[in-house]
């Protein structure tokens, strides 16, 4: 990016905004938080040894959101997820951690079932954004799933989901899952075009389709504040060349201060995660 026009743009994009549509991006936002929740909730009920009530879940989820994207590590609100589980929900912090790691994975194969589509898109932008080669990003993401599917075969008996005796079949879950991530994938798209229309700009929703879901991975990286710069450099690399690199920065900065304030409410429960046992109301 050009140094000081580029951020002369940003502040003018920023003083231009229009706030109807700023604000839908903030009510999709907490849609899609709860979406995030009813998926919590699922794995929450195969593994929980108690009857756990959907209020109790939302807002456990959300005082982990707002954790996550309020600390420096996103990581934090994992963290709030796996105390709130322990204290009557699960039998052991073992237990809670695969829960809230399940969680995650199952948000993470979500987003790539989403992504794999779009591969040769998302390879021509990292080649034409970082002037590298195609065999090199190639061999890189390969490697990458190599590394991946390796440790997880290692580790797959320590990384079974604890299972409930009064767990529901299988098959409605999966179902369940399934619906819930086209929703929580989709509302992240929403989210773009209610942003785009907040800017005033011009980009086919297709091509918003194609990058979400990568978008929406770089937010949720763990070791990041609310996907802050890793969310940036995704959105210059697959619509900078469409919109421009300031209005991309733009763009993802509006999602992303959607994501900001829709985790706020999440800080007026931070309290249901210490010390009330009444977890299945």
């Amino acid at each position: 990016m050009d140094g000081k026009s580029d951020r002369a743009s940003i502040l003018h994009q920023f003083a231009s905004i229009d706030w109807g549509w700023a604000m839908a991006v903030i009510v999709v936002c907490v849609s899609n938080n709860i979406v995030a929740a009813c998926r919590f909730l699922l794995i929450v009920r195969r593994a929980a040894g108690t009857h756990v009530g959907l209020w109790s879940v939302l807002k456990a989820n959300f005082a982990g959101l707002f954790l996550g994207s309020w600390t420096p590590l996103s990581i934090a609100g994992d963290g709030g997820r796996v105390l709130w589980l322990r204290n009557g929900v699960v039998e052991s912090y073992k237990d809670a951690m695969l829960v809230v790691l399940w969680d995650r994975l199952i948000a993470l194969i979500a987003l790539v079932v989403f992504m794999v589509p779009f591969t040769p898109y998302y390879v021509g932008r990292i080649v034409d954004y970082f002037h590298v080669s195609v065999a090199s990003v190639i061999a890189t993401g390969v490697a990458g799933l190599a590394l991946v599917l390796m440790f997880t075969a290692g580790q797959r008996g320590k990384l079974r989901m604890p299972v409930a005796r009064h767990a529901s079949a299988r098959g409605s879950g999966l179902w369940a899952h399934a619906i819930l991530g086209f929703l929580y994938v989709g509302s992240f798209l929403a989210a773009m075009c209610c942003a785009a229309a907040s800017l005033g700009l011009t980009l086919h929703w297709l091509q918003m389709a194609m990058a979400a879901p990568a978008l929406f991975l770089a937010q949720n990286l763990p070791i990041t504040f609310g996907g802050l710069g890793s969310r940036e450099l995704a959105f210059l690399v697959l619509l900078g060349p469409t919109l421009g690199q300031a209005d991309a920065v733009t763009m993802s900065l509006v999602v992303g201060l959607g994501f900001l304030i829709a985790a706020v409410p999440g800080g007026a429960v931070l309290s249901e995660l210490r010390g009330n046992k009444g977890v299945a109301r």
